[in-house]
């Protein structure tokens, strides 16, 4: 299943109906999924995240009336695609959360509980063709391997870093005491605004998020997601978790 067949499959409905059929697909898919749940929020997590070096999230809930497309049906869809690549891998735990869009309920209830040793938060990485990166690393921290190459290296893979994003679920993990990184897509005019200003724009981004005329199917930017996939594809493969981390990486 590519990119484009699944977000036609988890678009133009409920946050309910869109867990139940994230649940559907990584049941035909034969992959295995835990439920994480309390009384505010139901979490869908893909891997051990007790013994996982590095967690992959992305919020699934929909705003009421929205189609979802780009927020955040963009993100849900490169997660299981990583999911199946990368499903049985000991070091890493995918996980989709719920309630970003009213309180990060679902990220709360996760990151209270479990301490990897990075988090990597995707969030409608499909409105646009220019695409961010944001660190979150805690005073006096030196901050991630994939910190420090993304601070060298992202003009070779494209990508921009920023100062600052939309409130999202990042905000909160980083609250929670943990070291995150965002990767989200804008309107170039947008990107660039916040690049420059350290400020958000309030610009053509926000028709592509919540009940926005851009956040459907035929706005979405697949160029951006397909990037997105494939760097974080290649960065589980060839990066060494031991020099992320400072950890012994199980064998894959």
């Amino acid at each position: 299943m590519d990119l484009k067949e699944s977000l036609m499959e988890i678009s133009y409905c409920t946050t309910e109906e869109r867990r139940k059929q994230i649940r559907r697909i990584l049941a035909r898919k034969c992959i295995f999924y835990r439920i994480e749940r309390n009384e505010n929020a139901v979490n869908l997590m893909v891997g051990d995240p007790k013994n996982a070096l590095v967690t992959i999230c992305a919020h699934y809930d929909i705003v009421p009336g929205s189609c979802g497309a780009n927020d955040n049906g963009s993100s849900c869809a490169v997660l299981l695609h990583l999911c199946e690549e990368r499903a049985g891998d000991p070091n890493v735990c995918f996980v989709f959360l719920d309630r970003e869009e009213s309180g990060f309920y679902g990220s709360t209830m996760h990151f209270s509980k479990y301490r990897p040793k990075l988090t990597i938060n995707l969030d409608v990485i499909g409105s646009g063709e220019y695409i961010v990166y944001h660190n979150s690393v805690m005073a006096g921290q030196k901050g991630s391997y994939l910190n420090r190459w993304l601070d060298k290296e992202a003009g070779s893979v494209g990508f921009h870093k920023v100062d600052q994003l939309p409130m999202c679920d990042t905000h909160n993990i980083v609250r929670l005491g943990h070291e995150v990184i965002s990767f989200c897509a804008f309107p170039r005019k947008d990107g660039e605004y916040i690049r420059d200003t350290g400020h958000l724009s309030c610009g053509e981004v926000l028709k592509y998020m919540h009940n926005g005329c851009y956040d459907d199917i035929e706005h979405v930017c697949f160029t951006s997601m397909e990037l997105v996939d494939m760097f974080l594809h290649n960065f589980l493969l060839s990066v060494s978790l031991e020099s992320l981390t400072g950890v012994r990486a199980v064998s894959f």
